[in-house]
C-alpha cells in the first residue's frame, strides 16, 4: 500500500445536537468553540489543509469570518466520517491522500496528537488511526458517556464499548491498563472511501458506535496514546468546565 503524502483535517460541524444545540458558535473565553478547534488543528505541522464541512448556514458564515475554508454539505449526513468523505469531491486545490476527521467540539485537541495521527497513517499497514487516554478514576470507567477500549499488544484496538471494559474486580491498579477513547479518526483516503459504503452492523447497533461497523469488517485501527486531558463539550456543563480550565491555564 503506498505511503500518503498529502493528508487534511477534516472538522464536521453541525449545529444540530440533542443535548446542546449550537454549542459549536458557544463562546468559550473569547472564541468560539468551533475557532479554537480551527485553531488547534491550523498549528499541527503534518496537514496539507485544514477544512470544516458543516450543513448549517450559521456555522457556514461564521467559519468564514475567521478564514476558515468551509464547505456546505448534506443535512442528510448521518454522521461526521460520512460528513468528512462529501467535503473530499469540493477539495479541488490538492490530492488528498488521508483525512483527519477532527471533532468540532474537542477545543482541547493538540496540535502534536493531530501530527502523531499523521505519522501513524503514513506508517506502512495504517488504516484507520484514532486517540485514546489513559483511565485512572473509577467514576469515568462506570461512566456510560465515557467510551472504553481495549487494544492489543501492537496498539491495533481489538473492541470499544459504553460498558466498563475489561471487567475490572477489584481497585484499577493492576497489569492492565484501561483506555477512554477520544472520538477522533485518521483515514487512509481508500479506506475511507470503502467504510463510507458498509451496511449499519450489529455491534454498532448495540453499543452505537460506529467504530464497531469498521471492526466487524476487518479494518485495523490503530491507537495512538496521549497523556492529555480531553474535554468535549457535549452538555452546557462541559462548556463551564472549559471555560474555567481555560481561565486556569491563562
Amino acid at each position: 500500500m503506498k505511503k500518503p503524502s498529502n493528508i487534511i483535517g477534516v472538522i464536521p460541524a453541525r449545529y444540530a445536537s440533542s443535548r446542546f444545540p449550537g454549542k459549536l458558535l458557544a463562546d468559550l473565553e473569547g472564541l468560539s468553540v468551533l475557532q479554537r478547534v480551527y485553531q488547534q488543528a491550523m498549528a499541527a505541522g503534518r496537514l496539507a489543509g485544514v477544512y470544516i464541512a458543516t450543513d448549517d448556514q450559521r456555522i457556514y458564515e461564521h467559519a468564514a469570518s475567521f478564514g476558515a475554508k468551509v464547505f456546505m454539505t448534506s443535512p442528510d449526513i448521518d454522521n461526521g466520517t460520512k460528513r468528512c468523505h462529501a467535503a473530499l469531491a469540493q477539495i479541488s486545490e490538492l490530492a488528498v491522500h488521508g483525512v483527519i476527521n477532527i471533532q468540532g467540539d474537542e477545543p482541547f485537541i493538540r496540535p502534536d496528537e493531530i501530527d502523531a495521527m499523521a505519522d501513524a497513517l503514513r506508517q506502512a499497514g495504517g488504516q484507520i488511526v484514532t486517540l485514546a487516554t489513559r483511565i485512572t478514576d473509577r467514576a469515568v470507567f462506570e461512566d456510560p458517556h465515557t467510551v472504553k477500549l481495549v487494544k492489543n499488544r501492537m496498539d491495533r484496538a481489538m473492541y470499544f464499548s459504553r460498558q466498563p471494559i475489561p471487567h475490572i474486580g477489584g481497585s484499577l491498579t493492576g497489569e492492565v491498563e484501561l483506555w477512554a477513547h477520544i472520538g477522533m479518526y485518521g483515514f487512509r483516503i481508500e479506506v475511507l472511501h470503502e467504510i463510507v459504503e458498509l451496511p449499519a452492523s450489529a455491534l454498532e447497533q448495540l453499543e452505537n458506535l460506529e467504530q464497531l461497523r469498521w471492526l466487524e469488517n476487518g479494518y485495523h485501527i490503530r491507537v495512538i496514546q496521549t497523556t492529555h486531558e480531553h474535554i468535549g463539550i457535549d452538555t452546557p456543563e462541559d462548556l463551564v468546565r472549559a471555560r474555567q480550565i481555560m481561565r486556569e491555564s491563562l
